[in-house]
């Protein structure tokens, strides 16, 4: 058995799909939610402070960066 996972660009689109799938007998339709994507900006400032207490340099990020090859 093969699973596939279809994205529908045009959602008025969707129906028809969904129902051309139901009418064939070899295929099983399962419906999910639809997934929602976040259009909006992150937050930079969430990021404040991470690092705080450590220390980290920009020569100690290369060096480690450069010993995972």
């Amino acid at each position: 058995m093969q699973r596939l996972v279809l994205t529908i660009k045009d959602d008025s689109k969707s129906k028809t799909l969904v129902d051309l799938l139901h009418e064939l007998a070899y295929v099983e339709v399962e419906e999910q939610e639809t997934v929602k994507v976040h259009t909006h900006k992150p937050n930079i400032r969430k990021l404040f402070g991470i690092w705080k207490g450590r220390d980290i340099s920009r020569e100690t990020i290369r060096e480690k960066a450069w010993k995972r090859a």
